[in-house]
């Protein structure tokens, strides 16, 4: 699912796999049981493109994915209390191999 909607969105390689990372180690921090898994993807892509510089709207990932910006804006909340938005940039993950980081995922 991640990378579908990164490329839908107009996005880069390198947000899949920050998507990804960053919605792994939200996994390990808390279950989502009772949430839509759209709704965390979603605010997951949305965080992870305006931490590295990438302009694209919460209505935008929304339209994207199938929710709401109102859900957006929810899940939002909701990871960044789990994970510092410092860890969702680029620098950490050069160079990491797609195929790697997507063989590990548990969101598609």
């Amino acid at each position: 699912m991640v990378p579908r909607y990164v490329t839908d969105a107009g996005l880069d390689e390198t947000m899949i796999i920050l998507t990804t990372k960053f919605l792994q180690h939200c996994n390990a921090e808390t279950n989502f049981i009772g949430k839509d898994i759209k709704g965390i993807i979603a605010a997951a892509v949305y965080m992870t493109a305006k931490k590295n510089g990438f302009h694209i709207s919460q209505v935008r990932i929304g339209e994207v994915v199938g929710v709401t910006d109102v859900t957006i804006r929810s899940r939002c909340k909701e990871l960044e209390s789990l994970v510092p938005l410092s860890n969702l940039k680029a620098e950490g993950y050069r160079g990491e191999s797609l195929g790697l980081i997507m063989g590990k995922n548990a969101f598609g």
